[in-house]
């Protein structure tokens, strides 16, 4: 084949990923063929996404404004865990925490000292390291989005087609029972349905309440209810085979908290763009796609399994969450990793949420006499 490749491209699925997948192929190769195959109806899901849909709407074109009027859609700075196995009551999770420093001391260590000697009134953490909600996720109405993408798919040129017919590249995004090279996460994670569980209020911060075996989840102005049961988690251990790419749901099942499934999608079909065209036989292409996409896969699995696997549920932390874990029990550090894409301070907070605590504090904390300290903490707070 001597065109350009890929020329044609076929998208699979009904759902948001779909969509997103087509109107971002077409975006980024406009003289492409993308053609969208609805496989069946649109499937359940969860309006909530990370950062990362930002990226993504400059990529195919919709503005904030669009995206408020038209799906609703909110920001969210943090996540509340409430009636936890493990931890403090009622503890605050950023989603764009930042490790800050006071005096040359990271303030989280001041306040790790503080609780440490029982100190009086001692605030939250979470405002130590940054609550903005100018830098955190959204929270949306999932059919009003998946409407506005479909709009906006067909206003640029993606076909939907009713047979598949033949395409230099696939990607897939309808979720699979296919099991077939695939990772399983069933030790790390639990396999939730995910289902509407009433109406939320609608507040800065979600909140994650446990229920016995169920979790409830209020986000934005849902609440979802997450039961036993449903998909085992894992990913798709090469996401990108011959001329077929799995996209969202085809390659990944993860439980739907912090909105990281489609956060996992938009970020890998992200990728996907940044690694085409490439030529039919670019074997090495396909490879390096692959070897990123594992890496971030397994950023997602260190931070999906931490309420779960350090929060009293019984689940066994991965390796990179050991790890994680293991440093901050150690000093109260958080180590710096490629490819993480979670903010050390989100890391903390989720850390002392699920009751971990440093064995010593680290010596930069102990410097400051307890006035001095205080008084850093209330003036950051």
């Amino acid at each position: 084949m001597t065109s350009a490749y890929p020329s044609a491209i076929l998208v699979r699925g009904s759902g948001i990923v779909a969509n997103a997948a087509a109107a971002l192929l077409k975006r980024a190769l406009p003289a492409a063929r993308v053609a969208l195959l609805k496989d069946g109806p649109a499937p359940f899901e969860v309006g909530a996404c990370g950062a990362v849909m930002e990226q993504f709407h400059r990529k195919v074109g919709i503005g904030d404004a669009m995206f408020v009027r038209e799906a609703g859609a909110t920001r969210i700075s943090a996540t509340r865990f409430v009636d936890w196995p493990s931890g403090r009551d009622d503890a605050l999770v950023p989603e764009a925490g930042e490790e800050r420093f006071r005096g040359g001391v990271a303030l989280h260590q001041l306040w790790l000292r503080a609780e440490r000697d029982g100190a009086d009134a001692l605030p939250a953490l979470a405002p130590l390291l940054g609550t903005g909600v100018q830098d955190g996720g959204f929270r949306f109405e999932a059919s009003r989005y998946l409407a506005l993408l479909e709009r906006l798919a067909a206003h640029i040129g993606v076909e939907t087609i009713d047979d598949a017919g033949e395409a230099d590249l696939t990607v897939d995004c309808r979720p699979t029972t296919d099991r077939r090279d695939w990772e399983d996460w069933s030790s790390h994670l639990p396999a939730l349905t995910v289902q509407a569980g009433g109406e939320a209020v609608p507040a800065a911060a979600d909140t994650v309440r446990r229920d016995d075996d169920d979790l409830f989840w209020s986000a934005g102005a849902r609440c979802y209810r997450l039961s036993p049961g449903g998909l085992t988690p894992g990913r798709r251990a090469s996401a990108w085979q011959g001329d077929v790419v799995a996209a969202g749901p085809a390659a990944i099942a993860i439980p739907p908290l912090y909105g990281l499934p489609l956060t996992v999608a938009l970020t890998d079909l992200l990728r996907l763009v940044q690694h085409l065209p490439p030529h039919r036989d670019a074997a090495a292409t396909r490879d390096e796609y692959d070897r990123l996409t594992a890496r971030f896969h397994a950023a997602v699995l260190d931070w999906a399994a931490a309420p779960f696997a350090l929060g009293g549920a019984g689940m066994t932390p991965p390796a990179g969450l050991a790890e994680m874990a293991s440093r901050f029990a150690d000093r109260g550090r958080i180590p710096l990793r490629e490819y993480d894409f979670v903010p050390r301070g989100a890391w903390i907070a989720a850390l002392v949420a699920m009751g971990l605590r440093p064995r010593k504090l680290d010596p930069t904390a102990l410097v400051p006499d307890s006035n001095t300290a205080a008084r850093l903490i209330a003036a950051a707070s």
